[in-house]
């Protein structure tokens, strides 16, 4: 479906990015204040991950290929924090930068069980092959988590291509299980807005969906993950491919 609506919405819609872009620096700079002036006011916190393959709503980025991440962020006592992850991609058994997220938010507990979280963010990866396509996003998302339940909404001026508009419907939660295992749950809708005119590379809804279990072993951790989305399969190094993968993973965090 498109958007539809006068010269005002679509001058509306080309200052959503820069709106965004200076929202994501409001956030940055908050975040980091208060840790440059007191850093007991705040925590700092290094994770550095492998992946058999780099996912995201239902889709790859990495062509099937292992990453390796590494992220650091910040969280300020106030509910304001600050998250920066670099990639890189493990081809022929050389590394390869792939790309990079950076997000920053607030999130402020409503009730003993609700909180809040607002915020934004950017990430863009490279052509994970020869020929392929360069991936990249920005935007704002607000979502409350009651108890194990998380439920957020996300709203895209550019997703994957310029002038596409989508919103993403996303909820998940997670459950204990015996052995210091975990298991997890999501399941995502995402809305195709507006895009440019015919031909067109993107449906108007798709559907994603993941499952996992985890293990934590101190610090570290290791896990198992299957994931899908529909209705298409996805096209990448000269064949298209089935997006229900399973994939496996480690980090540690320090």
């Amino acid at each position: 479906m498109r958007w539809a609506g006068g010269w005002q919405r679509r001058r509306l819609a080309r200052a959503i990015p820069h709106i965004i872009g200076k929202l994501a620096f409001v956030l940055a700079a908050l975040s980091l204040a208060p840790g440059r002036v007191a850093a007991q006011d705040g925590q700092f916190g290094v994770r550095v991950a492998t992946e058999s393959d780099l996912r995201w709503r239902g889709y790859t980025l990495s062509a099937g290929h292992p990453v390796l991440s590494f992220n650091v962020n910040y969280d300020d006592l106030s509910g304001f924090y600050l998250n920066g992850s670099g990639l890189a991609e493990w081809r022929g058994g050389d590394p390869r930068t792939l790309g990079f997220d950076v997000s920053g938010g607030y999130s402020a507990r409503l009730s003993s069980r609700l909180s809040l979280d607002v915020g934004a963010e950017h990430a863009h990866y490279r052509a994970a092959y020869p020929g392929g396509f360069v991936y990249g996003y920005t935007q704002i998302y607000a979502g409350l988590t009651r108890g194990p339940v998380l439920a957020r909404i996300s709203y895209s001026p550019i997703y994957f291509a310029r002038k596409v508009q989508t919103l993403y419907f996303e909820a998940e939660s997670g459950l204990r299980l015996p052995a210091s295992l975990r298991l997890s749950a999501h399941a995502g809708v995402l809305v195709v807005l507006d895009q440019p005119p015919p031909p067109s590379r993107y449906r108007p809804t798709q559907a994603d969906w993941r499952i996992g279990v985890s293990r934590p072993f101190g610090d570290a951790e290791v896990h198992l993950t299957l994931s899908g989305g529909g209705p298409s399969h996805q096209y990448y190094e000269g064949g298209f491919h089935r997006r229900t993968v399973l994939t496996a993973g480690a980090s540690i965090s320090f």
